[in-house]
């Protein structure tokens, strides 16, 4: 099972999954975490740019960070929709997003 990988500076997926996970780790207490990455259906990709073919939201304390996916080639580029609300979230959480990988 292949998952998220960072390539170039972007992260990449070589096949769609109904769910990803980033592997997470607290600042203060190094304690890691799984940050759940999963598809939102029924929103309206066409008012994005660049086409994207999917949306995925994780979300904290009932707020949700967007990333956006890209179809090139035969592989998929991620993108934050907000690079702000995932700042955000970091912080919120006091984490840091590392090793990326698919359920």
């Amino acid at each position: 099972m292949e998952g998220i990988y960072k390539e170039d500076g972007f992260w990449w997926v070589n096949e769609l999954a109904d769910i990803f996970y980033f592997k997470s780790i607290n600042q203060e207490t190094g304690e890691e975490s799984l940050e759940i990455l999963s598809w939102t259906r029924m929103v309206d990709l066409s008012i994005y740019p660049k086409n994207p073919v999917r949306m995925y939201d994780i979300e904290s304390n009932s707020k949700k960070c967007y990333f956006l996916l890209y179809q090139v080639g035969d592989r998929y580029k991620i993108e934050v929709e907000n690079i702000y609300e995932l700042d955000e979230l970091c912080r919120e959480k006091n984490i840091i997003l590392t090793e990326k990988n698919k359920l």
